[in-house]
């Protein structure tokens, strides 16, 4: 019996290593903030707004200080704030510690990464936690596979990665995940789970 514990305990573990391989394997390359050189553009204090063909704004980029580089076609943001906005919605708010934005087309945010949409009429505050986040801006989708924490009013999550389509409101939860609910007190809209 104790032969046959260790063996499936064996078998368990490599199982759950080769997924955890897997996963880190799938996930994004993150970048780190080591510029080879002096940036070609540096701003301090910056705000950048970008519109939609009416003139509302779809999304607004803060951030303390702001490194470009030219050869690389990248941004390095310290503390940035980014904001994109729904149109009859509350915005979704995404901040950390650091950021690279890649040609603009991807965000790779580190460092206390906070995605949180404040309540309104239409939907309970939602607040999403991790410590990296990849967001694709023009899909809006951000994905990670570290670590994240959900919370909503009556309702927590915790799981191993996690898919986020921020214009659907729809989070997927990758692994190992784990929640609780208090129907008593939750409200009416919340964020969709798949």
């Amino acid at each position: 019996m104790r032969s046959q514990t260790v063996i499936l305990t064996a078998a368990l573990t490599s199982i759950i290593g080769s997924s955890m391989l897997l996963l880190i394997k799938l996930a994004p390359e993150f970048k780190k903030y080591t510029p080879p050189n002096p940036p070609d553009m540096y701003m301090a204090k910056v705000q950048e707004k970008q519109m939609d063909g009416s003139g509302a704004i779809k999304s607004l980029i803060k951030s303390k200080n702001w490194e470009y580089y030219k050869d690389k076609k990248e941004s390095y943001l310290s503390s940035p704030h980014i904001k994109y906005y729904k149109p009859c919605d509350a915005p979704w708010n995404m901040t950390a510690k650091s950021a690279v934005i890649e040609d603009k087309e991807v965000i790779y945010m580190q460092g206390d990464v906070k995605m949180h949409q404040p309540s309104n009429n239409h939907r309970t505050e939602t607040t999403i936690t991790t410590s990296e986040v990849t967001v694709y801006p023009q899909k809006k989708y951000a994905i990670t596979h570290k670590p994240v924490n959900l919370k909503q009013q009556g309702m927590s999550m915790r799981s191993i990665g996690a898919k986020f389509f921020y214009k659907e409101n729809k989070l997927e939860l990758l692994s190992h995940a784990r929640g609780q609910y208090d129907p008593n007190k939750a409200t009416t809209h919340p964020l969709t789970l798949p």
